[in-house]
């Protein structure tokens, strides 16, 4: 951010800048991934307490779907493209495909799958400002993020397994269908920022009628603009992991590939046009804006950069793991989690060392003592969390990306926030504050009970400094 804001002075955020808090000092969810980087945002939570650690992990106590929820539980819980009926459409082919998701056995003895908002175990600012008479509207990247429904499943209206892109008030259009490449990722924010332009000025988010091709009907909402509206946008992401920083750069100041730039240009002009539309229809001063990334992006030196292969951490060790979750970090599920397992496999990790790319390897009841949770509690807890050397990804070795997100090293963890309304004097601040907080700001702002996000009430989390 402050680097784009020194080059781009006349740019739209340096502007907006000018009527904004900029907070400096920001840390996102650890591990930083988007789908417990998103929840931080929407639940005011941790890991420990919303139970999202990765869109990939493993539960010991759910089942398969042939399984009937009988035999020895444990299941791989995916909640990305894996779970739709066609990943390659849009829609995702319209439905989720019950046999990819898991099952549970009910209190009550029968056999229940689990949609995404049933997975997640906190509420979310949009259940609230729903339960508080508000109106929400959201979209994200799969349409396994229609878990920002909350465990109510009402927070943003989806209730069943169908998620078509005409929804109104949740729109997941599904980025795996589209190239993970700049273009047709530029092409498919566009979809985003589409919706978000048609909800700030109170319209409905009309029907996509092919990639390329979007009608805009101007139908309006009955509610009017949402009182609570969101949106991810993946070109920067996706721009970092295909070009990467320029040598010389570091963590303190990158030096930016002209396509990550250009990037950040398109980023920038679409905000200048959501806030015209906010101008245009009368919401701008009333507005709250929140500008923020929830992760970093490592290694931002590409010196650093070192491509190793996933299967070596499962042939560093003999104890058998039930699950390996890796980009720069290494989630580990043991198949039998005693002391004695949990022991032999961390020494294991630990020979291995730097030769398979390992910094720190947290065990046992270390991932507890680390904040974590308690794996022996805890289901959804891993048994081993591996720290990766900085510039690490376990990854294919002949993968072309140069940088990746979910680890704990700081270039994965350091993050961005700006909050800007036109009545607001300019201000940075340099305390540390996390990307959670923006849940407990944003129902703050709107005079919504925060008391009532008990995940934020769990573990703490209070509005960012310097705003009310």
């Amino acid at each position: 951010m402050a680097t784009y804001v020194s080059m781009k002075p006349g740019s739209v955020m340096a502007i907006l800048l000018e009527k904004a808090v900029n907070y400096v000092n920001v840390m996102g969810s650890k591990p930083t991934d988007s789908f417990p980087g998103t929840t931080a945002l929407y639940t005011g939570a941790t890991p420990r307490t919303s139970g999202v650690w990765y869109d990939d992990v493993w539960d010991r106590s759910l089942y398969t779907f042939q399984s009937n929820c009988t035999g020895t539980p444990g299941f791989e819980v995916l909640n990305d493209e894996t779970i739709d009926v066609n990943s390659t459409a849009l829609d995702g082919g319209g439905a989720f495909n019950l046999t990819h998701l898991s099952y549970y056995k009910t209190s009550w003895g029968s056999c229940a799958y689990l949609l995404p908002h049933n997975w997640l175990r906190v509420k979310t600012i949009f259940e609230v400002v729903r339960e508080n008479g508000g109106f929400t509207k959201m979209t994200d990247k799969h349409p396994s993020y229609e878990i920002f429904n909350g465990p109510s499943g009402t927070g943003i209206y989806v209730h069943s397994i169908f998620v078509s892109t005409d929804i109104k008030e949740g729109y997941f259009p599904e980025i795996n269908a589209v190239a993970s490449t700049v273009g047709p990722t530029e092409v498919y924010d566009d979809l985003h920022w589409q919706a978000m332009y048609n909800w700030t000025g109170g319209n409905f988010r009309s029907p996509v009628q092919s990639l390329m091709l979007i009608e805009e009907n101007g139908t309006k909402d009955p509610h009017g603009t949402p009182n609570l509206y969101t949106s991810n946008f993946q070109l920067f992401s996706v721009a970092q992991k295909e070009y990467g920083y320029l040598n010389g750069s570091t963590s303190a100041k990158p030096i930016f590939n002209p396509n990550v730039t250009a990037a950040l240009d398109i980023i920038d002009a679409n905000i200048g046009t959501l806030v015209a539309r906010m101008k245009t229809a009368g919401t701008y001063s009333s507005t709250l804006l929140i500008v923020c990334a929830k992760h970093g992006q490592a290694p931002i030196d590409p010196n650093t950069l070192h491509l190793i292969d996933p299967s070596a951490i499962t042939n560093a060790t003999n104890v058998s793991l039930a699950q390996v979750t890796s980009d720069d970090i290494g989630l580990i599920w043991l198949t039998d989690p005693t002391i004695e397992n949990v022991n032999q496999a961390k020494s294991d990790f630990i020979k291995a060392g730097a030769s398979i790319g390992i910094r720190d390897v947290i065990a046992g009841p270390e991932v507890w003592q680390h904040g974590y949770g308690d794996p022996r509690l805890d289901p959804r807890v891993p048994d081993i969390i591996i720290q990766v050397t900085p510039g690490v990804i376990y990854t294919s070795v002949t993968a072309t990306k140069v940088m990746e997100h979910g680890g704990l090293n700081p270039d994965d963890l350091t993050t961005a926030i700006f909050v800007h309304n036109p009545s607001i004097s300019a201000a940075t601040v340099t305390e540390l504050v996390f990307t959670r907080q923006i849940a407990v700001t944003a129902l703050t702002a709107l005079g919504a009970p925060v008391n009532q996000l008990d995940g934020a009430q769990q573990d703490g989390t209070v509005v960012l400094p310097g705003l009310f």
